[in-house]
């Protein structure tokens, strides 16, 4: 189960399964500072 100070999703259906994961370093340029990584989630749902 999810711990969250906020509202969080828990994604637990077995028809929206996750294809692949990532974690990606972001560029200064595009982001602000304090964004320094994002996690890229791909999945099968048309």
């Amino acid at each position: 189960m999810l711990q969250c100070k906020q509202k969080c999703h828990e994604h637990n259906e077995k028809e929206q399964a996750i294809y692949a994961l990532g974690l990606i370093k972001t560029k200064l340029s595009i982001f602000i500072e304090a964004i320094q990584y994002l996690i890229i989630l791909i999945n099968l749902i048309e």
